[in-house]
This record gives structure tokens, C-alpha cells and sequence, in this order.
């Protein structure tokens, strides 16, 4: 496969903390229709890679993916 890189230990905590306020903003507009299937992404890729956040945010990135499991079941 391809070669991955990767954000540089010094930098990483700082990107990791603005890419989970991105996904706590998401999640504040996730009852809205118009933007579900966006916002599930989100979070889902979040709770996929929570071990790049601190875990405070690691809480909250399990929490909002069980209620987009929860969401998504109800809506089948």
C-alpha cells in the first residue's frame, strides 16, 4: 500500500483538538435532516481514530457514536 505519513508528535495534540471541536459542532446540528449522513461520517471516523485524542474527548466521541448507532437503527 501506499506510504502513510504522519503529523509530527509536537504538533499532533493541537490538530487533534481542533478536528474534535469540529466534530462538537457537528454533533450540535445532528438533528438535522439536511445534514445526518455528513455528520455521521464525522463522527464515526472520530470514534474510529479516538486514540489520537485525549481522553476526556475519547468519552465523547464514544458517547456521540453510540447515539449515531442509536440514530441510525431508528431510522431503518
Amino acid at each position: 500500500g501506499a506510504r502513510r505519513e504522519y503529523l509530527p508528535e509536537t504538533i499532533r495534540g493541537a490538530w487533534a483538538d481542533a478536528i474534535f471541536e469540529c466534530v462538537e459542532v457537528a454533533m450540535l446540528r445532528h438533528k438535522h435532516d439536511s445534514v445526518k449522513s455528513e455528520v455521521n461520517m464525522l463522527i464515526k471516523l472520530g470514534a474510529d481514530r479516538r486514540q489520537n485524542f485525549r481522553d476526556e474527548q475519547q468519552v465523547s466521541l464514544l458517547k456521540w457514536e453510540t447515539q449515531r448507532k442509536a440514530s441510525t437503527r431508528s431510522t431503518r
